[in-house]
């Protein structure tokens, strides 16, 4: 026993003695699931990704490296995301600190982080914010059961809409801003401003079935047609807030209307929606024909859809099972982790004024293309010039060991 006691003690004191000093950062990794990438329309290699581990990751590169937000400025969650404007300093988030969402400012690119002083309620917790990227002076927000917008940055709110049903709540599914005109989608329909969102509408629009609500929205106007894109359920199912790893047989329905025919048509020629779990609707803002659809299968893989004929018909382009036209590094089939692991896309961001440009995150990645996802990948890190859908964990993580004084035990990390 006492040559036991002794070894463990070395043990003990070897471990302790090769305890680092330092730390280096080097991305993304380790666990957290990853949501609401949003790419800068101004340049489309720069985006920001929540975490649920608090953090606000942050590429210039377009994926090839990443820096991490300063945690005393601002954190990241679930719902955590931000929205960049045309003004370079002005930018919006939500502030997830101290287990409550809240909107947040920046005025100096991003570097500080203030609360809102029209905020209606400071104890309310944010679910949904979109800010319009042309008007930096404009946004908007819900709470669970309310729909705000600001007109002068913050400074005060106008209530927009109460949620019609109380236990449901508000689902800000998406908004498209077009000059004065302002088309919001929400669970409990599509309302429109035409005077700068002075004041607002439901629009009468028909074709959805009335116990279908609209829980993800995308927009997009060329040519002088304004084209959306909706994803439905059964309104019983939808809540603020509503997780995405409840994908499963979740949607009823993918729907399109181009504004002022009235009529929502279903366009899901190509979609199975007892094999296809699509959780988020994605469009570049100038280009009516390019769709996307991101979320999950019956294989519990990521899964995309993709339309380049405005809806009526879908082809699937992030095709997990054997890697097909996907650039796979730490997590793919034969990886370190198969794609069971990633499961669902929550978060896809279409690049504003580039409909080839897409993230999307899931379980614990960020996965991008810049040619749509259309071609093949043929090599571990290239693609023969076109990037496909390509994993940003490039390399297999190593594996540190180190003594935790917390709890006494040997720990690893991922590094």
């Amino acid at each position: 026993m006492k040559n036991l006691l002794i070894s463990l003690m070395l043990i003990s004191t070897t471990a302790l003695s090769q305890i680092p000093t330092t730390w280096n950062s080097v991305g993304p990794g380790g666990g957290g699931a990853l949501f609401n990438p949003s790419i800068n329309p101004a340049n489309s290699n720069e985006y920001y990704v929540a975490c649920d581990m608090s953090e606000y990751f942050h590429s210039t590169d377009f994926g090839s490296s990443y820096s991490v937000l300063d945690f005393k400025n601002i954190q990241s969650g679930p719902n955590g995301v931000i929205r960049f404007t045309n003004n370079a300093s002005i930018r919006y988030a939500v502030q997830d600190a101290n287990d409550l969402s809240v909107p947040v400012k920046s005025t100096d690119g991003g570097q500080t982080w203030n609360a809102l002083p029209g905020n209606p309620d400071s104890f309310e917790y944010v679910y949904y914010l979109y800010a319009n990227y042309d008007n930096p002076d404009m946004m908007i927000m819900s709470y669970y059961n309310q729909l705000y917008i600001t007109l002068n940055g913050g400074t005060f709110f106008t209530l927009v809409h109460n949620a019609n049903n109380s236990g449901s709540g508000i689902v800000l599914a998406g908004a498209f801003f077009d000059g004065n005109t302002i088309y919001i989608g929400t669970n409990d329909g599509l309302y429109v401003s035409t005077n700068g969102g002075t004041s607002f509408s439901l629009n009468a629009a028909t074709g959805i079935p009335s116990n279908q609500g609209i829980f993800s929205f995308a927009g997009a106007k060329a040519g002088g047609i304004t084209r959306f894109f909706a994803l439905t359920a059964t309104k019983g199912n939808i809540y603020a807030g509503f997780p995405g790893y409840d994908y499963w047989q979740f949607a009823k329905g993918v729907y399109a209307m181009d504004y002022g025919a009235e009529n929502w048509t279903i366009k899901q020629t190509g979609i199975n929606l007892n094999v296809d779990f699509p959780m988020v609707v994605g469009m570049a803002e100038n280009d009516i024909s390019i769709c996307y659809l991101a979320g999950s299968n019956t294989t519990g893989y990521p899964n995309v859809l993709k339309t380049t004929d405005g809806g009526n018909a879908w082809t699937h382009v992030f095709n997990a099972q054997g890697n097909i036209s996907i650039n796979s590094g730490w997590c793919g089939s034969s990886g370190d982790r198969d794609w069971g692991y990633a499961e669902v896309f929550f978060g896809l961001s279409v690049a504003k004024y580039d409909a080839t440009k897409v993230i999307s995150t899931d379980f614990g990645y960020v996965h991008k293309t810049s040619d749509g996802g259309s071609y093949l990948a043929t090599g571990l890190s290239e693609c023969n010039g076109s990037e496909c859908f390509r994993c940003c964990y490039t390399q297999r993580q190593k594996l540190s060991w180190y003594w935790n004084r917390k709890y006494n035990q040997l720990a690893g990390v991922v590094g």
